[in-house]
Formats: structure tokens, C-alpha cells, sequence
């Protein structure tokens, strides 16, 4: 059975591209809106870190 990630299939390269910027676009909004839980996010995985040793 051959996989669909042909690299000679042209719709299949296109699709992977819109896929790409779709999901590039979609992490931009997201990034965004957890900028403001940034700190808190980071207190938390330092005290996680520190928790560990």
C-alpha cells in the first residue's frame, strides 16, 4: 500500500502547503492570545523545574 506524501504528487505538495500556513497561522493567534499567561506559565514550569530536583 503506498503512503499519500508523495513528493511527485503535485495536489498533495499543494495541500501540504495550505496545511502549513493554515497551522502557522492558527499558532500566531494562539501565541498570542497566551502571551498574557505567559508569566504565570513560566512560574509554574520554574516550579516544576525545581520540584523535579
Amino acid at each position: 500500500m503506498e503512503t499519500a506524501s508523495s513528493a511527485d504528487d503535485p495536489d498533495i505538495e499543494f495541500l501540504l502547503a495550505q496545511f502549513n500556513i493554515w497551522t502557522q497561522i492558527r499558532q500566531d493567534k494562539f501565541a498570542k492570545k497566551m502571551l498574557k499567561n505567559c508569566r504565570r506559565v513560566s512560574l509554574y514550569a520554574g516550579i516544576g523545574a525545581f520540584g523535579i530536583e
